[in-house]
């Protein structure tokens, strides 16, 4: 063999040798740097697992608020619905009640305008049983006190008076119509007894009538009922 061919066989193991080297110092560079991504990815899934579990419990507290506020609607529409139904119960009471005061009011109201009939019918029913006792009394009076002469003190007061014995009369004179004008008006046309003229025996008459009035009746009255009970009074006080 010749030196050349001794040279080139040193060399290729001498290349051979070297590769290698050459080869393992890429590897070794890119070894941090895929244990860097590897960190990352690493980091990167816990962030997203904890980020999960976060947003797993974000979610499970608002299904639960959700859940909590439905429940408390749905207790607030039943609490809703329970205070409408009382509501309608009270409306429907109030309107029993109303109905029953206006009824009692109707009542009331109606013994009322009873109570103020009746009253007004026992007034005048009063009235009308106290007219009738004094028209009762004064026709007793008269008849009375022309049974007993008592009339002579009503001559004498009409003459105090200054009426005459021809106006006073003794019959339908002066006298008797200013007594029927106190005991029964309506047994005198007084509207026409002003207006008419002297009447005379052939109208039945002795005395003048026309300046009759109630007055003087009133006036005779007294004075009958006066010596008519004096009368009577001394009638009773005599002996048996």
């Amino acid at each position: 063999m010749n030196p050349e061919s001794k040279n080139v066989e040193s060399a290729a193991p001498a290349a051979e040798a070297v590769t290698p080297a050459v080869v393992s110092a890429p590897q070794k560079a890119t070894q941090p740097v895929a244990r860097s991504l590897l960190l990352a990815l690493g980091a990167a899934v816990l962030l997203a697992l904890l980020l999960s579990i976060m947003l797993w419990q974000r979610l499970s507290a608002t299904q639960e608020q959700l859940a909590r506020q439905s429940a408390d609607s749905g207790a607030h529409a039943v609490e809703a619905r329970t205070m409408a139904r009382q509501a309608q119960d009270q409306t429907r009471e109030l309107a029993a009640r109303l109905a029953v005061m206006e009824a009692r009011l109707s009542e009331v109201a109606l013994q009322r305008t009873q109570l103020e009939e009746l009253m007004q019918s026992l007034s005048r029913s009063r009235d009308e049983n106290l007219v009738v006792d004094i028209e009762s009394s004064i026709r007793l009076a008269q008849q009375q006190a022309q049974l007993t002469g008592s009339v002579e003190p009503l001559l004498a007061a009409l003459k105090a008076r200054g009426f005459s014995d021809a106006e006073i009369g003794t019959h339908a004179g002066l006298a008797d119509t200013s007594l029927a004008l106190a005991s029964d008006p309506a047994l005198v046309h007084a509207a026409q007894l002003a207006k008419a003229p002297k009447p005379g025996p052939a109208d039945g008459v002795t005395g003048d009538p026309r300046r009759a009035t109630r007055a003087l009746g009133e006036l005779g009255t007294a004075q009958i009922i006066q010596t008519s009970v004096a009368g009577i009074a001394q009638l009773t006080r005599r002996p048996r």
